[in-house]
């Protein structure tokens, strides 16, 4: 995933960038950004990618009390940006022995996320519906997010040449 962002200088939502995500929230890829005050002058997108492997309902999935049924299969990786100026922003996939997110910040790697055979076994994102600009709730295990990301506002910024490679991209190509 390749784009230019620019968020803006004001208090931010939680918000969904984009998704290509399945109705139920439990198996797809998001691009959210959290919430953060006017104050601040950065902001921190977070990219999530599920397989939708999971135990028991999604009460159970969210971590309800008194279940053990709490495993949630995904991969993420964070990012914090300047606010109100456009950044260049790549997000790379690698499926090989360890599945593993890296980011690219402006053509400099940032840093990655990975994992060891969690997600490729029942990953398949064809014919997902995609969204830009809004979304709904994903399931995920990311730090601060109760088990799903629950976009409140849709995206607040700017993109530019949003695109998505059927294949990983070189640090050169970047």
């Amino acid at each position: 995933i390749e784009t230019h962002i620019a968020v803006p200088n004001h208090a931010l939502s939680a918000s969904t960038v984009f998704q290509l995500l399945t109705s139920d929230g439990c198996r797809g890829l998001s691009l959210f950004l959290t919430s953060s005050d006017h104050e601040e002058t950065t902001a921190d997108l977070v990219l999530v990618l599920s397989s939708g492997s999971q135990l028991g309902s999604p009460p159970a999935f969210r971590g309800a009390p008194g279940s053990s049924a709490t495993v949630i299969k995904d991969l993420w990786v964070s990012a914090t940006i300047k606010k109100d100026t456009f950044h260049h922003l790549a997000f790379v996939y690698d499926r090989g022995f360890y599945e593993k997110f890296s980011i690219y910040l402006d053509g400099k790697f940032l840093t990655s996320s990975l994992k060891q055979f969690e997600l490729t076994q029942s990953l398949d994102l064809s014919n997902l519906n995609f969204y830009l600009g809004t979304g709904s709730s994903h399931y995920t295990s990311f730090p601060g997010c109760n088990g799903f990301f629950e976009p409140t506002k849709t995206f607040s910024g700017s993109l530019d040449e949003f695109r998505i490679w059927n294949r990983p991209l070189t640090k050169e190509l970047i």
